[in-house]
């Protein structure tokens, strides 16, 4: 049983960063045609409280801002 969990989290793993490897390409390829179409970057850094109320920066998508 503990070797099929061991199996599974190991494959879990190779897919996922597989997966990342080939969809980054095309991702980058986004947010560029994003960032040249809107003028501003996909990803905006806001601050949140954290542990003991700690701030910190959080990275967030850009949903639906206009003339940013």
């Amino acid at each position: 049983m503990m070797v099929q969990r061991l199996i599974k989290s190991i494959l879990d793993r190779v897919t996922a960063t597989l997966t990342l490897l080939l969809l980054l390409p095309i991702l980058l390829i986004v947010a560029l045609f994003i960032y040249f179409d809107m003028g501003c970057p996909m990803l905006f850094a806001q601050p949140r409280p954290g542990k003991n109320s700690h701030i910190i920066d959080i990275d967030r998508v850009i949903q639906t801002i206009e003339n940013c």
